[in-house]
């Protein structure tokens, strides 16, 4: 028995580890903000009001959550509090704001490695998001209008430790199984008719 539950805890111990990428080092072309507007799906000017980090953050590409109070949207469908996805670190390119700073974010719905949920976008160091100030916006964005009330949605924590507390159903199900069997088999074996 404690061999199968050994075996258990070694399975998911490698599915978590295997589960999180890798460090990378961020390495990228400065965009100018036109053309850094030309690769967005979304726009906008807002304060940083939260960052949410993975627990525990394994990885420099473990996704963190931006949330933004948005004041002025130049392109895309932007909600009043919107929440960015980037990776943890500025190693892998993720975003490098502190929490007060009001910023111009350049975001996609889709980037490498990063998986927004439904509603929230993805940016990092290299799409040229930058602290309003260090920026110009060009006239070029037009007007800017207002974002869209409410919230976008705010994903879960996507490092490996917490998809695996989340998900603890799927791992305690089988270890009940074999537990259970475990025991009936060696019930059976002590009851046995010897001859």
């Amino acid at each position: 028995m404690r061999a199968a539950l050994a075996t258990v805890v070694l399975a998911i111990s490698v599915w978590a580890l295997s589960a999180t990428p890798t460090a990378h080092a961020c390495s990228c072309m400065a965009l100018t903000p036109a053309e850094a507007y030309q690769q967005s799906d979304a726009v906008f000017v807002g304060e940083l009001i939260e960052v949410r980090r993975p627990t525990p953050m394994l990885s420099s590409m473990d996704e963190s959550r931006f949330v933004f109070e948005v004041t002025d949207v130049y392109k895309g469908a932007v909600h009043r509090t919107q929440s960015i996805v980037t990776a943890s670190d500025g190693a892998s390119c993720g975003l490098e704001l502190s929490v007060g700073t009001t910023a111009i974010v350049f975001a996609r719905e889709q980037e490498f490695e990063i998986t927004p949920e439904a509603g929230e976008y993805a940016a990092g160091l290299c799409g040229g998001t930058a602290a309003v100030g260090t920026v110009v916006i060009p006239e070029s964005f037009g007007a800017p209008t207002a974002p869209l009330p409410g919230s976008s949605p705010i994903g879960e924590d996507d490092a490996a430790l917490a998809v695996v507390l989340r998900n603890w159903y799927w791992f305690a199900v089988p270890l009940v199984v074999i537990v259970a069997s475990l025991v009936v088999i060696r019930r059976r074996h002590s009851v046995a008719p010897r001859e």
